[in-house]
This record gives C-alpha cells, sequence and structure tokens, in this order.
C-alpha cells in the first residue's frame, strides 16, 4: 500500500502542497492507457471549506482529480478507472498522489492511500 501525506506538521500556512508516487514507462506505439486504483483519501475535519485534499492520478502532469474532500471527511473507492486518450508513442510518467490547496493549523493534513495500482495500454483507441 502507497501513503502519501500533505500538511500536518507544523503552523505555518502552506499553499498548493502535493506529493506522490511515479512510474515510468515506454510506449512503442500510440494508444490509450487506463490507470486503474484502490484507494481512501482522508481530509482532519479541522479544514476550513475553503481548505480542501484531493486524490489525484497525472500523466505526464496532466493532472486528473478522482476525489475531493472540503472542510474535512472521508471517501474511498475500488478500482477506479482514469482514462488518457490518444498517447503519443515514447517515455511516459504516471503519478499516484495526493494534493492541498492550503492548510493554515498543524493539524491540518490530507492523507491518500492507494493500493493495486494498474497501468494498462490499449493500443486500439475506440
Amino acid at each position: 500500500m502507497l501513503k502519501i501525506e500533505c500538511g500536518g506538521i507544523n503552523s505555518v500556512d502552506i499553499n498548493d502542497i502535493s506529493g506522490g508516487f511515479e512510474h515510468d514507462f515506454t510506449l512503442a506505439k500510440k494508444g490509450r492507457i487506463v490507470v486503474q486504483v484502490d484507494w481512501k483519501l482522508d481530509v482532519n475535519i479541522e479544514y476550513e471549506p475553503d481548505e480542501y485534499g484531493e486524490a489525484i492520478v497525472e500523466l505526464d502532469g496532466i493532472h486528473v482529480t478522482i476525489a475531493k474532500i472540503a472542510g474535512g471527511g472521508q471517501l474511498s473507492g475500488e478500482k477506479t478507472l482514469v482514462e488518457f486518450n490518444d498517447v503519443e508513442a515514447g517515455d511516459h510518467t504516471v503519478t499516484v498522489g495526493a494534493y492541498n490547496n492550503k492548510k493554515t493549523a498543524g493539524n491540518e493534513k490530507t492523507i491518500v492511500w492507494y493500493d493495486n495500482v494498474q497501468i494498462i495500454y490499449a493500443e486500439d483507441i475506440v
């Protein structure tokens, strides 16, 4: 299981905190990439309504939010699919991670867990 924590260290106000795990791969041909993940997102209840955390998937820096919580709470999902169409041949990076738009207290943090991460290639684009 992969775990990412953003925030929760001190009382310094910080905007745009993120972290994640990356996997590099090479495509021989253009195609569709599907990232399949099980995930859990936990955002402390101490967050204000304008503060939020996200579970994210990225391909080459293209950010896709799979879950977002503002003001605190928990969500989880199994076998969530994120599709990227028309991915060119060549080198690529997939990232599963967490994003926190801001923290304004030492007890505010976003935690995301990932499990069963799969990167699936489909040559035929429908």
